[in-house]
């Protein structure tokens, strides 16, 4: 059961990587258009921008960034599954939170790309930018990858330098027990010389009291 969990887990977590294609309108600088927004989780905007740079160039045309939208404007775009015309694709992408959202906008003259009006080119649009969210995902977990793997080498140096740090002490301590054990030796040396020498002593200082004693005799009998 809990192998079950774990699979739905990842599977759930998984599924919130691959962006999904939504339609919907939104304003830009030509007016409210229909447009193809994708949400990228955990992706850099930049990231997303030089991606999205990338893949109009294969269209050719002419790309700029208008500075007073932030719109990235492809004029002319030879888009031959979307019209036989050139294409006038704007891009909008902004931030949200740790995400990004990329907003596209097909203009095919005369009318914006739309699943109802274009139902045949629209599900091109769909996988171009599909296909997008799935390479942008990926670097963005390759990125995340890389982070988590500096961390776990950062901490497996720590470890190491903690390691050699243990064995530093560990050292310093067995000198310490060395000098411990030696200090401890020589007490029990002098101890055993003490009670040698108390034992000397106690039999010298008898021997001190009966010479003295008898120098005490020998006076008292010649003094008589």
């Amino acid at each position: 059961m809990k192998k079950v969990t774990l699979l739905v887990a990842l599977v759930f977590g998984l599924n919130g990587l691959f962006a999904q294609v939504k339609e919907a309108k939104r304003f830009m600088s030509q007016g409210q258009n229909n447009a193809l927004v994708v949400s990228l989780q955990k992706s850099d905007k930049e990231e997303v921008e030089k991606e999205w740079m990338r893949i109009v160039k294969q269209f050719g045309g002419k790309t700029k960034k208008i500075s007073k939208t932030g719109e990235i404007f492809t004029d002319n775009a030879n888009i031959p599954a979307m019209s036989r015309n050139t294409v006038d694709v704007y891009a909008l992408i902004e931030e949200r939170g740790p995400d990004a959202e990329l907003v596209v906008w097909f203009d095919l003259g005369g009318a914006f790309l739309g699943s109802e009006m274009h139902a045949t080119r629209f599900p091109y649009a769909e996988k171009l930018l599909g296909d997008m969210s799935l390479k942008v995902s990926e670097a963005a977990m390759e990125e995340e990858l890389a982070k988590q793997e500096a961390q776990l080498n950062n901490l497996a140096e720590k470890l190491k330098e903690l390691r050699a740090q243990k064995g530093e002490i560990t050292n310093e301590i067995m000198k310490f027990v060395d000098k411990i054990t030696e200090a401890k030796n020589k007490i029990e040396a002098v101890d055993v010389q003490f009670k040698s020498t108390q034992q000397t002593y106690s039999t010298q200082e008898k021997a001190v009291e009966n010479a003295k004693n008898r120098l005490r005799t020998y006076r008292d009998v010649a003094n008589k």
